[in-house]
């Protein structure tokens, strides 16, 4: 997280960071929970974080914000971090005594209609791509994969890549920025432009320009 925080200081404009969070432990406890946030704020600022507080405002569940208002605009939260948790099976204990997610730092995987939709996390985009449309119907940060456990790419096979980039996921995890020598091709995933961050192709309004998500121009490296 340190190098994270030392990149945000010194490119201020960049858009919002997100930090995937997989807890290795079969089996957590709110003192794991707590141990975690604690480790977060002892690097990042709470000024410097997207929370769940933040999104819902004075909404009545942090869902019902995101369903009518959607997220922060991107010129509101430029420079922060937020953080997702992968595990769905803790999301009910890091919920608990915390409705819709009042007071915590994570967002958690959740699905439309719940009080805590404000992130989905769906890993097959052609599987998923009905969840995919419905979670960005409700205004939803929607993660998902363009490959996984090395089958595509040890295939060249790029249909996963394809339906997650045009899906309309807002975060495409893969395992191949750059080629692997050991699965014998060149198999690489690319954002579409070569830029980090794009405009969204499914939610995106008539005219958006990639300069306008990730302008080389606001990633100035800030005079120390």
């Amino acid at each position: 997280m340190q190098l994270v925080k030392t990149w945000s200081d010194a490119h201020p404009g960049h858009v919002p960071i997100d930090i995937h969070v997989e807890m290795k432990d079969d089996r957590v406890t709110e003192p794991m929970f707590l141990a975690l946030e604690r480790e977060i704020t002892s690097v990042f600022a709470r000024n410097d974080i997207i929370t769940p507080d933040d999104v819902r405002g004075g909404a009545r569940t942090l869902g019902e914000a995101v369903r009518t208002h959607g997220w922060p605009v991107l010129g509101k939260v430029r420079g922060k971090v937020y953080f997702t948790l992968d595990n769905e099976s803790f999301r009910a204990d890091y919920l608990k005594g915390h409705p819709s997610l009042r007071g915590r730092l994570l967002f958690t995987p959740s699905s439309p209609g719940q009080d805590d939709a404000a992130f989905a996390k769906l890993n097959d985009p052609i599987g998923d791509a009905t969840k995919i449309k419905a979670a960005l119907a409700a205004h939803m940060i929607v993660r998902t994969r363009a490959d996984a456990d090395t089958l595509a790419a040890r295939a060249n096979d790029t249909s996963m890549e394809r339906a997650a980039l045009s899906g309309g996921a807002q975060l495409v995890s893969t395992d191949y920025e750059q080629p692997d020598p050991t699965i014998g091709n060149d198999y690489t995933v690319r954002i579409p432009g070569g830029t980090p961050a794009r405009c969204n192709p499914v939610t995106a309004p008539a005219g958006c320009k990639p300069t306008d998500v990730e302008n080389p121009a606001l990633l100035a490296v800030r005079a120390r």
